[in-house]
């Protein structure tokens, strides 16, 4: 039987091994103002399929990509392989924890409104 994912959430299951990092490449993401992943994979230059899988947890992102997340204004490698954050910059750290705040909140949905 397949496993149902809840949107927004990854699994921890072996399929999604990198999920904490897929985590908070998403949180970076969010933190810069892309609204979605194909957004901000163009930005980059990464494909989106790679992108996505890095995303979801389902692959490590490797260093090279990593190390081009360096465009990225006060972004530390660190934090996103272990969520040491600081040498993040003030202001992408700030960015990052807002969005940490907002996953916390139930969504619309969870709530049953529309």
């Amino acid at each position: 039987m397949p496993v149902v994912m809840q949107a927004g959430s990854m699994s921890k299951e072996p399929n999604y091994p990198f999920a904490e990092q897929g985590r908070r490449l998403r949180l970076l993401r969010q933190a810069e103002r892309y609204r979605t992943g194909t957004a901000f994979a163009a930005w980059l230059g990464w494909p989106q399929s790679g992108y996505s899988q890095f995303e979801t947890g389902f692959r490590r992102i490797p260093l090279d990509k990593v190390l081009e997340l360096g465009k990225i204004p006060g972004f530390d490698p660190k934090w996103l392989w272990h969520n040491d954050k600081r040498n993040l910059s003030f202001d992408l750290r700030q960015r990052i924890e807002e969005q940490e705040l907002l996953e916390e909140q139930p969504s619309d949905s969870a709530r049953g409104e529309r």
